[in-house]
């Protein structure tokens, strides 16, 4: 009798490390990967625009596919030149992301440009902040961007851009950092994450 009691003891055991290992080796292999923070840094030109006739060099492509229920945090630093030497009495202009002068000296912002202005017809994005970073899904409407940003219910590839209404006399310009949450997989089927590709790859 002691015998079988020790064998059933034994075999609840296997039977136990049996059906708890698979679930312990599946929670190793969840945690290492995923969900992951992705982080990238862009540097966009004061130049960076799709008007090549004013002296535009093309918006920025950031590789970066948005996705609706997607959360991307843009963060910024740098100015934009958006007149260099031929403002008045030789001075230049400069502003920051969100189309500020404020606190900008010179060389940069020797004509003491304080904006922000909303722009005109004839820029890049009308209606939206003059000289400042924008940002566009794909072939979609401009938005706004700024200093910090939140981009969020936009589907398509984020492209970057300068709002100016002529590029030939800009210089310098920003670096933007783009930070989102994504998920391990391809995604299929389910919308309320953003994806990287199969399992570790970011």
């Amino acid at each position: 009798m002691t015998n079988k009691i020790i064998a059933m003891t034994i075999i609840g055991i296997v039977l136990v490390l049996t059906v708890v290992s698979p679930n312990m080796v599946f929670a190793t292999s969840g945690a290492a990967h995923g969900p992951n923070t992705v982080t990238q840094t862009f540097f966009v030109s004061a130049q960076s625009a799709t008007l090549p006739s004013f002296g535009g060099s093309g918006l920025v492509n950031t590789g970066i596919n948005l996705v609706p229920t997607g959360s991307y945090t843009v963060t910024v630093t740098g100015d934009g030149v958006w007149a260099t030497g031929d403002g008045g009495g030789g001075c230049s202009a400069a502003a920051d992301a969100s189309g500020s002068g404020a606190g900008i000296s010179a060389p940069d912002n020797s004509c003491g440009y304080v904006g922000s202005g909303t722009a005109a017809s004839n820029f890049l994005a009308p209606g939206l902040t003059a000289f400042s970073l924008i940002g566009q899904a794909g072939s979609g409407s401009f938005f706004q961007l700024g200093t910090s940003s939140t981009i969020t219910g936009q589907s398509g590839p984020l492209m970057l851009g300068y709002n100016d209404n002529f590029y030939g006399d800009n210089s310098k310009g920003f670096s933007v950092t783009v930070s989102y949450t994504c998920y391990p997989g391809n995604g299929f089927g389910d919308t309320n994450h953003i994806h990287c590709g199969p399992p570790g790859q970011n």
